[in-house]
């Protein structure tokens, strides 16, 4: 054991010795395009500056060395994309900023009074003070999905996924450094027991890390000293570059990266899952995930359709409503649909005494609060909606009974009798609500996208941006037209408390032309 920590101390030192760097002084300034977009490190391995996200560009540490372009760090990942009009700049003040056109100016990070930025060839980024020696904040401390060679994620830190493997705003999956010494993966809407992923190591203390060395050993330390557990074996690899990605699928990976040769992608050399279906909630509400040729691909629960086919973490909403499950249409039909060797998250609200599946799927039938069942042995729990966490897998005993409305339609076109199951758009008060109410929403998500908040409120000189700019996004979540996506108003107090990150809103009203 003394030789193993040992071992990994020489690395460490190793490593900090190696740790060429590039310094930007005040007054430089980046722009999204031409020949002025980043600020390198010594050996053009990492860059730090503006690259393409979605519709606009967005600010972060990139591995530039390699054909794919691989992002490692990303700032103000909880908004939107800056326009290809903005400008970075390492202000006369010791700040970095953003500039848009509309004369706003945002902080990249809270810090001020640095007078030497230096982008390292560790893909660390430093801010100094005045004596080129204390360091002021650096993107070490600062993580969001991913972990190099160096760096460490300490109690209480966590890596988020990105949204897309082209858009790092957060995702929906955290990898978090718990104070009781577990490495746990959650969804990121947690709910309690919602974990798919731990080391084991609760009770070993307060002060345990994860770490990665430039063998591309991955273990846990206490007190940066008592080795508690290793993840990884070394890959003794010449020229390789490791590190650590909470990737968007919710899976944990170590990629490995061939130095002497950079035209070749980037490999898995471990990974916390082999299932690409494990990050749960994958698929979003009401949905579930299959492997399909080496890809995930998400379906619907039976009567229901996708939100967003572009969206996935969106979920399913029902095809088919009627107005009342008691007295339904004279051309609806109501029946269960089984779903086999299912696991989820339960919403049970009631256990009535339905020994056999036929019985389960009777007693949700007669009772309009419920939308499911889970029938397990001789135990039937009903269930409302939405549906969280559904995994479809050959060793869970559970069937999942769905609660699906159709239409039949019979004109003497159809003689066998066969149902046909059709989609009925929604009731048209979608379309005909209060004009300018709708109207309000879609002017206030334009004002939140351009960046133009100001535009809302009566402005008296006296706005805190960012607040406003939290109130307006839970305000977005709050008014979704599906009801599954709207936050519950425990979750609504953990936002505004800042306990959990808001992720970015969709357009409330995107869904009009979907319904």
């Amino acid at each position: 054991m003394a030789s193993f920590i040992a071992f990994v101390t020489i690395i460490s030192l190793a490593s900090s010795v190696a740790n060429a760097q590039s310094n930007v002084t005040r007054g430089s300034s980046l722009k999204p395009t031409g020949d002025n977009t980043s600020w390198l490190s010594p050996s053009g391995l990492y860059a730090f500056g503006f690259y393409p996200q979605s519709q606009g560009y967005a600010v972060g540490i990139y591995i530039a060395g390699i054909p794919k372009r691989t992002v490692v760090w990303t700032a103000t990942r909880d908004k939107l994309p800056f326009t290809r009009n903005a400008t970075l700049s390492f202000t006369s003040d010791g700040r970095l900023a953003v500039a848009q056109t509309q004369g706003q100016e945002i902080n990249l990070i809270d810090t001020s009074g640095a007078y030497i930025a230096s982008m390292q060839d560790s893909g660390n980024f430093v801010l100094y003070d005045t004596t080129g020696t204390r360091v002021l904040w650096q993107s070490f401390d600062n993580s969001t999905e991913t972990l190099l060679v160096g760096q460490r994620l300490l109690p209480e830190q966590i890596l988020f996924s990105s949204v897309s493997e082209t858009d790092q705003s957060i995702g929906m999956f955290q990898l978090i450094m718990q104070t009781d010494g577990n490495l746990v993966l959650y969804p990121d809407m947690a709910f309690l027991g919602s974990a798919y992923w731990a080391t084991g190591t609760a009770g070993d203390g307060p002060n345990v890390t994860l770490n990665l060395d430039s063998s591309g050993f991955l273990y846990l330390l206490q007190n940066s000293t008592f080795f508690i557990r290793n993840l990884t074996q070394e890959y003794p690899e010449n020229d390789a570059l490791y590190l650590l990605k909470l990737d968007v699928d919710g899976i944990l990976r170590l990629y490995y990266h061939d130095l002497s040769n950079m035209s070749r992608n980037g490999a898995v050399r471990w990974a916390s899952s082999s299932n690409k279906c494990d990050g749960k909630g994958l698929c979003g509400p009401n949905g579930y995930c299959v492997v399909e040729n080496d890809a995930t691909r998400c379906i619907c629960i039976p009567g229901f359709e996708a939100i967003d086919v572009g969206c996935r973490r969106l979920g399913c909403r029902r095809t088919y409503t009627v107005e009342n499950c008691k007295i339904p249409d004279a051309d609806t039909a109501i029946q269960m649909t089984n779903l086999n060797n299912v696991a989820l998250n339960e919403a049970t609200y009631a256990i009535p005494k339905a020994p056999t599946q036929d019985q389960c799927s009777s007693a949700c039938l007669n009772d309009c609060n419920c939308e499911a069942a889970l029938f397990t042995g001789q135990e039937c729990r009903l269930q409302r909606l939405p549906l969280r966490y559904i995994q479809v897998t050959d060793n869970q005993p559970n069937v999942a009974l769905i609660k699906v409305y159709t239409s039949t339609v019979n004109n003497g076109s159809n003689p066998t009798n066969q149902s046909i199951h059709i989609k009925k758009v929604r009731e048209k008060k979608i379309m005909v609500i209060d004009y300018d109410e709708a109207i309000l929403e879609e002017w206030m998500y334009k004002c939140y996208e351009a960046r133009e908040l100001l535009k809302l409120v009566d402005y008296d000189g006296d706005v805190e941006l960012k607040r406003l700019e939290q109130m307006v996004k839970i305000g977005l979540w709050c008014i979704q037209e599906e009801p599954s996506l709207r936050p519950s108003m425990k979750r609504v107090v953990l936002m505004l408390e800042g306990t959990v990150k808001i992720p970015i809103p969709p357009n409330p009203t995107s869904f009009l032309s979907v319904v």
